[in-house]
């Protein structure tokens, strides 16, 4: 429909992408940006989607199609989902720690290019 967001790759694999699983996974994976590692991250850390999405200032609706697409470009669920909250599951603890550390990453640039403008 017109102005919804289109799904991560969702192509068929070809014979030469299960040979490259990892070249697939990267692809898929592009079209992460800092806002939805930030509210995965908040999700996490809030325990709750609705509560994630005020913080980082989108609708919940945003929020929970983010996180879905992520589990669906990673092929594994992030998120326990609770009638009280969500929970991270195993792969989503890994997923934060690189969220974590590439915000913080992105969070270095814009300061030193803050320093580089001043």
């Amino acid at each position: 429909s017109p102005g919804s967001r289109s799904p991560p790759d969702r192509r068929e694999t070809g014979p030469d992408d299960r040979l490259r699983p990892t070249a697939v996974r990267w692809r898929r994976l592009r079209s992460l940006d800092p806002v939805t590692l930030k509210a995965f991250a908040a999700t996490i850390r809030l325990g709750s989607i609705a509560r994630a999405a005020g913080e980082v200032g989108i609708a919940a609706s945003a929020v929970s199609r983010r996180i879905a697409d992520m589990e669906a470009a990673l092929g594994t669920p992030l998120l326990e989902r609770w009638a009280r909250g969500v929970r991270p599951t195993a792969a989503g603890e890994a997923v934060l720690r690189y969220a974590r550390g590439t915000l913080s990453l992105v969070d270095r640039l814009n300061a030193e290019l803050d320093d580089l403008d001043a």
